[in-house]
């Protein structure tokens, strides 16, 4: 598929029958999975060097909810900032996903990646709009810049439907523009690219965050652990328990060889090369991933909810 340059958020819907999680009002057989991808095509991307984008949340809203949807998405001011008024909050069904990272950078063209899983009702709806906690970008030339969009969310209008039993795939298409001299750059939907007839290529482009000492992942908060020295914990991957993650320990940005990790005080090895060591998680609700290096240590406190 061929499409104009823009930045991409894919929300793909996967509806199975008897899903375990129900919604109030509905059975099992009414329910199915919510996948949300990302993914990034050129445009202003082109002038970043890595583009962070951190999503918390998805919402929807019911064609009944959404009488006026006609594939229409957020406007854009003469300024280049989006404007996003009618979005009222009473009547979306909202759903929190874990913090998220990508970089943009990573997906070009079809490339997209997965952000999370969620439940929802079959049914028709109107309207999809995705919660973002920030967008930071560091341009080619290595200055620091950030990523406007409306009200810290992005809104597109278009109306699709969800059968029990079905698959659908709905891709959100945003484009990143420069805001010409102003020199901000602006994350806005694009209508005519989205929809439930794209295709996308599913790869891994989430970022890793540091995980600060005592951070409570179940609760979603805590990032940016430094301890003495400078050390840092980072987990690659989704932690949950009974899954593997990877743990890694740096450094001003450099991977720390030789590092211990410990698991609820018990050691399970040493940082490789590349400062990196798989670690499965235990099966109980919430564990403590340790970090030493010489006189260093990080500790990081994860409850699963």
């Amino acid at each position: 598929m061929k499409r104009a340059a823009a930045a991409v958020l894919v929300v793909s819907m996967l509806v199975l029958a008897g899903c375990s999680a129900t919604l109030p009002g509905t059975n099992a057989e009414e329910t199915g999975t919510v996948q949300l991808y990302v993914s990034d095509e050129r445009n202003a991307i082109d002038q970043f060097s890595r583009l962070d984008v951190t999503v918390t949340g998805v919402a929807f809203r019911t064609a009944e909810q959404s009488p006026e949807a006609a594939t229409t998405a957020t406007n854009v001011t003469g300024s280049g900032l989006p404007t996003d008024a009618t979005d009222a909050t009473d009547d979306w069904e909202r759903h929190a996903v874990e913090n998220v990272t990508v970089d943009l950078t990573r997906l070009q063209g079809e490339n997209a990646t997965r952000l999370g899983n969620l439940t929802v009702a079959s049914g028709d709806y109107g309207a999809v709009r995705l919660d973002v906690a920030a967008a930071e970008g560091t341009l080619q030339d290595g200055e620091r810049v950030d990523v406007t969009l409306p009200s810290d969310r992005l809104r597109l209008d278009d109306r699709f439907t969800v059968e029990s039993g079905s698959e659908v795939e709905f891709v959100f298409d945003v484009t990143v523009v420069d805001a010409g001299d102003s020199g901000r750059f602006v994350l806005k939907p694009v209508a005519s690219e989205s929809g439930t007839d794209r295709t996308v290529r599913l790869v891994d482009a989430t970022v890793d965050t540091p995980l600060a000492a005592g951070a409570n992942v179940g609760d979603q908060s805590g990032t940016g652990a430094r301890t003495s020295e400078d050390l840092e914990l980072h987990v690659d991957g989704m932690p949950a328990p009974g899954q593997t993650v990877t743990v890694r320990a740096t450094r001003d940005d450099a991977p720390v060889t030789g590092a211990r990790v410990l698991v609820d005080g018990e050691s399970v090895g040493t940082t490789d090369a590349d400062g990196a060591l798989d670690v499965t998680l235990p099966s109980s609700g919430e564990t403590t991933l340790r970090v030493e290096h010489g006189s260093a240590s990080v500790d990081a406190h994860l409850v699963f909810g």
